[in-house]
């Protein structure tokens, strides 16, 4: 008898043990939350525009096809307005500002079993960061970036019943210089296609190197303290294979390399979103940690 509660009590001991480190681990994130929502609230209240930040834009590369640099934190997500795509799986938001997606859900998987609510897998909303940007690095004249304001026709698009395509115009114009980015959806299918059009009627050579970019926090809503997963990036390419960058590997060494074909992407628990580029085109693959929560890929 005096064994049997020996074990009791150390089972009793290892439990309280374990349910104090999970509220802990609790407590700490929500506290997080907390905080970079009231930092998040602060800022809305003053200008209506964030200042791009010294190093905010990839530096010009004219033989890649893709890079990536540092971007504005959390607090500095500005806004020029929204516009919703619904399609047949995915609820969007993109924003005129960079023509940026800022917000997709997935209509077919819930959060959870007791909760119907699409899964979010991308956001601006404090605590969760995750976006898509693109733009172009200026070699000579004009050109825009994820800071310049793209101009849509209507605030929301939606993908009608029998119709298999979903077209999604944002234009920018100065200097003789337009470019149109036009995101592709097509029923029953997760991938947005980008298409990019330059028309150059300034009279003068125009040179410029297109980034895409992938940006998000460690903040995971669906991370558990009992089952850990990885968050973080991922590139493969034929020669390199595949790797994962999380925060601390681009904290210690940069990812900077050209490939021919790959992708790289963002990973989290049981999802992931990749930037896919033509499989014919060598690319700059680019990696860095911002700070020590945000990651650029």
């Amino acid at each position: 008898m005096t064994q049997l509660r020996a074990i009791w009590w150390i089972a009793l001991v290892f439990t309280i043990f374990m349910i104090w480190l999970e509220w802990t681990h609790f407590v700490q994130r929500h506290e997080a939350a907390s905080v970079a929502g009231s930092s998040q609230q602060a800022t809305a209240t003053g200008q209506s525009a964030a200042q791009p930040i010294a190093g905010d834009i990839p530096q010009g590369q004219p033989k890649a096809a893709a890079t990536a640099d540092a971007v504005p934190s959390v607090i500095a997500q500005a806004s020029e307005g929204r516009v919703t795509v619904n399609t047949d799986l995915f609820t969007l938001e993109f924003d005129r500002k960079g023509a940026d997606l800022r917000f997709a859900s997935l209509k077919h998987y819930a959060v959870s079993l007791d909760d119907e609510t699409p899964f979010t897998l991308m956001s601006d909303k404090s605590p969760y960061l995750f976006l898509a940007q693109s733009g172009f690095s200026g070699q000579t004249g004009t050109a825009p970036t994820h800071h310049d304001v793209f101009q849509t026709s209507a605030d929301s698009y939606q993908m009608v019943e029998g119709a298999n395509e979903l077209r999604v115009p944002f234009t920018w114009e100065k200097d003789g210089i337009r470019v149109e980015k036009t995101y592709v959806f097509t029923r029953d299918s997760y991938v947005v296609g980008l298409e990019v059009k330059v028309s150059n009627q300034s009279g003068q050579t125009w040179q410029a190197s297109p980034y895409t970019q992938l940006v998000r926090n460690s903040y995971d809503p669906s991370a558990s303290f009992w089952l850990p997963t990885y968050t973080g990036g991922a590139v493969y390419d034929p020669v390199n294979k595949f790797d994962k960058y999380d925060l601390d590997d681009v904290s210690k060494q940069a990812l900077s390399r050209d490939a021919a074909g790959g992708w790289l992407a963002m990973m989290q628990h049981y999802f992931l979103a990749a930037i896919v580029p033509a499989k014919e085109a060598t690319v700059h693959y680019y990696g860095k940690a911002l700070d020590s929560t945000r990651l650029a890929l």
